[in-house]
């Protein structure tokens, strides 16, 4: 009998995420965007986002998955504050030895490596007053635009017409 010969595998789970952000706060959604990790662990890095309301830590949270370092959060609460928490998670692909082995052994899927999660970024949506603020704060901007183009539009019809100096 000819003995198998396997190497450890060591799995090391991807760094961190850095740099989360959110790009856009409406009232009930929210876009974040973040960097990849520094050290990925595989080509095909996911991300596994968890968030919940700041009130409800210990009580509920929604996940949701993306392979893209942005996403959108929809069907969110007006006026919420919501923490959020992003960790990356890859499937490490085998080498070509590897696999065969692995195939050969067993048809069991690749373990899946979970980094750490990201430091909280709390975020709250907009609620009914910012958003009735930022409306009335729109208006008011687009009249003044309006009314600086109808001044401008008057003060030159007033201005006498200036005719070329005869020679």
């Amino acid at each position: 009998m000819i003995p198998s010969l396997f190497w450890p595998v060591l799995s090391i789970a991807p760094s961190l995420v850095s740099e989360l952000r959110a790009e856009k706060i409406e009232q009930r959604s929210l876009t974040l965007v973040w960097r990849e990790p520094s050290y990925p662990n595989s080509s095909s890095t996911e991300y596994e986002i968890k968030y919940y309301e700041k009130e409800q830590k210990d009580k509920s949270y929604s996940t949701v998955k993306t392979a893209a370092t942005r996403i959108s959060v929809n069907n969110l609460k007006p006026g919420t504050t919501y923490v959020f928490l992003i960790r990356p998670f890859s499937t490490p692909a085998p080498s070509s030895l590897l696999s065969a082995a692995a195939s050969s052994s067993s048809s069991s899927p690749s373990p899946i490596d979970y980094g750490g999660y990201s430091a909280p970024l709390e975020l709250q949506t907009l609620g009914e007053r910012e958003c009735a603020r930022f409306s009335l704060i729109f208006l008011a901007i687009s009249f003044h635009r309006r009314e600086a183009a109808w001044d401008r539009a008057v003060w030159a019809s007033r201005q006498p017409t200036q005719r070329p100096p005869v020679f």
